[in-house]
């Protein structure tokens, strides 16, 4: 394990990603939040909000900057703000019904919010998949709707500028195998395959249409994450005042790209 840093490096260190991307940075603390490690929630519970974190001087929040330099902190992958045109062409990748080789296809995929930090860190992976009604392995949709049903909003990071409510959907990118179960046709033809369209220790029968049943870890990996912010307003409208929930779209690309909406928070 190598040394720790010393504070002023954190320091740089953390500031430097915040300043570059800190719609991203602050994704990547909702999603850690969201997490829910109870060994960490006294830290967690007094983490400071990015714009804050840039204005610590020195010698002050060295434990915040560290556990923050912890989070932001991956070789393995990068998150980075999407311009909100990119949703409407994210959406367009699952619009072909099936799975078609050798291009790979583009499906949502079924998730809680607090799963999201170790979907980041470590990818997909179908053993630990809870949901077994339909067979093992990891569900996914070609429909939006559907993927948003089974990724409700639910509480992060309270610091958050994206909101203290968030949900997310997976958009993956998936290869054609036979390790894929969903409803295809067999090739050149228009029969189902049936070799394909049930999962192994299925309770449910036969895949249903629009999902798909990964069984194998290497098909598949998360590309994009679309993330919907939850927010109450107050207005004033003659004299009363009503609570309006705002759903807001924001886009995470993940393994190198690009993040929504530029703006400067600071």
């Amino acid at each position: 394990m190598q040394p720790p840093l010393p504070p002023e490096a954190v320091r740089e260190l953390v500031c430097s990603c915040l300043h570059r991307d800190p719609v991203a940075a602050d994704l990547r603390c909702s999603l850690f939040v969201a997490a829910d490690f109870e060994e960490l929630l006294a830290d967690v519970s007094s983490l400071p909000g990015v714009r804050e974190l840039v204005r610590l001087r020195p010698g002050e929040g060295d434990q915040h900057l560290a556990l923050t330099h912890w989070i932001l902190s991956s070789k393995s992958f990068a998150v980075k703000t999407l311009q909100k045109d990119e949703y409407a062409k994210l959406c367009n990748l699952t619009e072909n019904e099936g799975i078609s080789a050798p291009v790979p296809n583009f499906l949502f995929e079924l998730d809680r919010l607090e799963n999201f930090h170790s979907i980041i860190h470590n990818g997909l992976h179908c053993h630990l998949n809870k949901n077994s009604v339909f067979g093992e392995g990891t569900y996914l949709t070609s429909d939006l709707s559907m993927a948003v049903l089974y990724s409700p909003h639910s509480s992060s990071w309270q610091e958050s500028i994206l909101g203290p409510q968030l949900s997310c959907v997976a958009l993956c990118e998936v290869i054609d195998h036979p390790d894929v179960k969903c409803q295809v046709k067999k090739k050149d033809s228009e029969i189902i395959d049936r070799q394909r369209s049930r999962a192994k220790n299925s309770e449910g029968g036969n895949v249903p249409q629009k999902y798909f049943i990964v069984t194998n870890n290497q098909l598949l990996r998360v590309k994009y994450l679309l993330v919907y912010s939850q927010r109450r307003h107050l207005s004033s409208i003659t004299n009363f005042l009503l609570y309006r929930r705002i759903l807001r779209y924001i886009g995470i690309f993940i393994n190198g790209g690009v993040f929504c909406g530029k703006r400067s928070i600071f």
